[in-house]
């Protein structure tokens, strides 16, 4: 229930699509990607991808934890992490880095 009153994901969850958009929403996408020279993989928890036609043109994650912790130290522990993702998640959707969000 906290997780469903945190503002950020209300708004992932309640996003409505412009004309022509399409929302599509991944749950659990694993994934593998070089990044610098490095194969990373991962699973991210949702993934919100904004696409006009079958080109995508922005996304979102999210990252769920159930640490106990501040906000500000969950990001401290998890931020490293979470932008590693972003930046495969661009890669694989072939979006410039900053086209893709990221929280928890």
């Amino acid at each position: 229930r906290a997780t469903l009153s945190d503002p950020v994901v209300r708004e992932v969850l309640s996003s409505q699509a412009g004309p022509g958009i399409r929302l599509e929403c991944r749950r659990e996408y694993r994934f593998q990607v070089v990044l610098d020279d490095d194969l990373v993989s991962g699973t991210i928890d949702r993934a919100v991808i904004h696409s006009l036609g079958e080109q995508p043109i922005r996304a979102r994650l999210v990252d769920f934890k159930t640490d106990p912790g501040a906000p500000e130290e969950l990001l401290q522990t998890y931020g490293p992490q979470l932008q590693l993702y972003r930046r495969a998640l661009a890669r694989l959707l072939h979006l410039d880095d900053e086209r893709v969000e990221a929280s928890m």
